[in-house]
């Protein structure tokens, strides 16, 4: 009787052992056609959506400013990818280029634009809108303009008041 566990175990362990080597290729080609199947999904999810480059769609417009005031400069690019934006300006003083990558003491960077605040005559500068994706970068261009000073204006307002009472 337990000769006969023996050669069942020997059976069992001889053909198990042959078999081994099948079993082991049938389970690397299923795990290989898993894993051919997992890729052309992402191919179809990754080329089913259209790839454009970047385009402006709102332009940012020049601006004559006063001292002291507030204004928006509209920068809305489309694309897919969706296009990242970002902001220099050079100056129209000193000629010097910066990048508007933080915010700083007159603006701040918004996802469709640049609000300047509380502008100065240094803020006087031509401001240029990047937007970029994988595809390409697209710049336009804005003038801003910050003239006279406060008092001056004050003045100038003061002297138009004056005169209309006279008239």
């Amino acid at each position: 009787m337990c000769f006969c566990y023996i050669l069942i175990l020997a059976f069992f362990f001889s053909s198990f052992f042959f078999l081994y080597p099948l079993i082991v290729s049938y389970f690397l080609i299923f795990h290989l056609l898993v894993l051919l199947i997992q890729m052309l999904l992402i191919f179809k999810i990754l080329f089913s959506i259209p790839l454009v480059q970047p385009s402006i769609l709102i332009a940012p417009l020049d601006l004559d400013l006063i001292p002291g005031s507030t204004a928006f400069l509209n920068c809305t690019a489309i694309g897919s990818p969706t296009p990242q934006s970002s902001w220099t300006r050079t100056s129209l003083i000193t000629g010097l280029t910066e990048s508007l990558d933080v915010i700083g003491p007159s603006y701040f960077q918004l996802s469709n634009g640049l609000q300047l605040s509380n502008v100065g005559r240094n803020d006087s500068a031509l401001y240029d809108c990047h937007s970029e994706n994988a595809l390409g970068r697209i710049s336009n261009r804005a003038t801003v303009r910050v003239e006279g000073e406060i008092k001056d204006l004050a003045m100038k307002h003061a002297l138009i008041w004056s005169e209309s009472e006279y008239v």
